[in-house]
């Protein structure tokens, strides 16, 4: 269950956070369709020149998401992967 204030959604969300924080890049990890909307500010904020990536979770029984996204990683392990890997090479 999530619980949030009527008219706010996770894109919504995101561009309270980016602006907050002016991320020098954004990376939206999602796994069902209330995460759409944060995937199109993704969208959005690499069409303007922030580097941007979505990727699903495993959600392959939900193929909107994994179609949207550009990485799709096997569930909460793959994201913990994906992490990892991006710090490493963060840190080359």
């Amino acid at each position: 269950m999530e619980i949030r204030p009527p008219g706010f959604d996770k894109g919504a969300a995101l561009i309270a956070v980016v602006r907050e924080h002016d991320p020098n890049a954004v990376l939206f990890v999602g796994d069902d369709l209330d995460d759409l909307p944060a995937f199109a500010v993704v969208e959005s904020l690499r069409a303007r020149g922030r580097p941007g990536l979505t990727v699903c979770s495993g959600a392959v029984e939900v193929t909107q998401v994994a179609g949207r996204a550009d990485l799709v990683v096997d569930g909460p392990a793959g994201v913990v992967d994906l992490l990892t890997a991006l710090t490493v090479a963060a840190r080359g």
